[in-house]
């Protein structure tokens, strides 16, 4: 693979996850705005890491950043989907497939990301 079309691929991989991102911020603001006022803010202060990773998805998709810049978001992108991964599997019960399909997408193409990112003069 040319190196042109190397460098495209995070980008790529950042529109993928937040058009998928987008599903759940919509979803989850959906359902915090059913419990009414407090209860949409409450929700919206649980998840605003998520959403900070969405809007950095978004940023990604669009933008050329430095090298260093994606190093940290990527590894962001990864602790934070990582983590929920790591929690919905540590869970005793059987896990819902599609958050734990989503944040195993989420957490794997976070991390081949930031492996391109990584190699590239700036991202």
């Amino acid at each position: 693979m040319e190196h042109a079309s190397r460098a495209i691929l995070p980008q790529i991989f950042a529109a993928v996850l937040a058009l998928g991102g987008l599903f759940w911020a919509v979803l989850l603001a959906g359902a915090g705005a059913e419990g009414g006022a407090s209860a949409f803010f409450l929700s919206s202060a649980y998840f605003a890491p998520g959403y900070l990773v969405w809007f950095g998805w978004i940023a990604r998709a669009f933008r050329k950043m430095t090298v260093p810049y994606c190093m940290w978001f990527w590894l962001f992108s990864m602790a934070y989907n990582g983590f929920w991964l790591f929690r919905i599997l540590a869970d005793r019960g059987r896990p819902a497939p599609l958050p734990t399909t989503w944040w195993a997408i989420a957490t794997g193409f976070s991390a081949i990301a930031m492996l391109f990112d990584r190699n590239a003069k700036s991202a």
